[in-house]
């Protein structure tokens, strides 16, 4: 018997925790969000909730290999605020999840652009391989370049000032 749902997995990063009383944490410059309500699937709704308690809690997920180059600390990947361990704990996860499926998003996107770039240039190789061997008259004649310039010689026979142009340009004066 098979057997499939869907489900969730806990997936443990280290991140560094801290709780600082709000009052001090703000003199110090550092911001402090707005804090959304939760809806019954404990999602986050768009609607604000007050501040609860007096502490915010911090976590941040530190990337090791990152590292500023003026900095000898390592660089935050993610950082979550919020009025409780648990809450930033909620935040901290959808952050992490959302950009793990943004990250593959756009590793698509890269994918689809290299694949469009891999085409053009096989398209190109084609095109000047085949006029290595062809008279650029043919290619002319294949992509209607031939008519096209034939028609505009002929309608600058009708008109002076086209005329003049072009023959100039035929001189090389122009």
């Amino acid at each position: 018997m098979t057997k499939k749902q869907n489900t969730r997995i806990p997936v443990a990063f280290p991140a560094l925790y801290e709780a600082h009383p709000i009052k001090e944490f703000q003199a110090e410059g550092h911001f402090v969000p707005a804090i959304r309500e939760r809806d019954a699937e404990g999602n986050s709704t768009m609607k604000p909730r007050k501040w609860k308690g007096a502490t915010v809690h911090c976590l941040t997920l530190l990337d090791a290999s990152a590292r500023d180059p003026h900095k000898t600390k390592s660089q935050s990947t993610a950082r979550a605020l919020s009025d409780s361990r648990d809450d930033a704990e909620k935040i901290f996860s959808e952050q992490i999840r959302n950009g793990f499926y943004a990250q593959l998003r756009a590793l698509e996107q890269v994918e689809f652009q290299a694949d469009q770039a891999r085409r053009v240039k096989d398209e190109r190789d084609r095109m000047a391989a085949w006029m290595a061997h062809h008279h650029p008259r043919e290619l002319a004649d294949i992509l209607g370049v031939g008519e096209a310039a034939v028609e505009e010689y002929k309608r600058s026979q009708r008109d002076p000032v086209l005329k003049a142009s072009v023959d100039a340009m035929l001189k090389g004066t122009a």
